[in-house]
C-alpha cells in the first residue's frame, strides 16, 4: 500500500508582512497567517511596512496589504517591495475595488487583489495557491 502524500508545507521559513491602518483587520489577518505557520510582522501604513520588510524579509516573503492607507498606500508599498524583493508574493486588499484599481495593483506587482470584507479562509486558500504555483 502506497503512503498518502503529505501536503507541501508552503509556510516553512516564510515571513509574512501584514499592513492595514485598521488595527482589527490587521490583527485578524496576522493571526490567521500565524495559525497557518507564518512568522508575521504587522504594520499600519506603507512606510512601516517597508521599514519592517527591509529589516526582516527573507528570500521568499508574503505581503498582505490594504490599498487605502495613510502616508504610503498599498500600491506605493507594493512597488517599493518589488524593487527590494522581486520574488515577494503580494496580496492587496481593498473595500473600494474597481477594474482600474485592480489593473494598477497588478501593474505594481500584486499577484491578486481581494475585496473587503475579507474571508480569511479564502485568503489562506489564495496564499497557498500563490505559494505553490510553479
Amino acid at each position: 500500500m502506497t503512503p498518502k502524500p503529505q501536503p507541501v508545507r508552503t509556510t516553512a521559513n516564510l515571513k509574512a508582512f501584514v499592513a492595514d491602518d485598521d488595527d482589527d483587520a490587521c490583527a485578524l489577518v496576522a493571526n490567521a497567517l500565524r495559525r497557518a505557520g507564518f512568522e508575521v510582522h504587522q504594520a499600519h501604513n506603507g512606510h512601516e511596512l517597508l521599514a519592517c520588510f527591509k529589516e526582516h524579509a527573507t528570500a521568499r516573503a508574503l505581503v498582505v496589504s490594504d490599498i487605502g492607507m495613510p502616508e504610503c498606500d498599498g500600491i506605493e508599498a507594493t512597488i517599493a517591495v518589488k524593487k527590494l524583493a522581486p520574488q515577494a508574493v503580494i496580496v492587496l486588499v481593498t473595500a473600494f475595488v474597481d477594474q482600474a484599481t485592480a489593473v494598477v495593483a497588478r501593474d505594481a506587482g500584486a499577484a491578486v487583489v481581494l475585496h473587503k470584507p475579507l474571508d480569511l479562509r479564502a485568503l489562506l486558500r489564495t496564499v497557498h495557491a500563490l505559494l505553490t504555483r510553479p
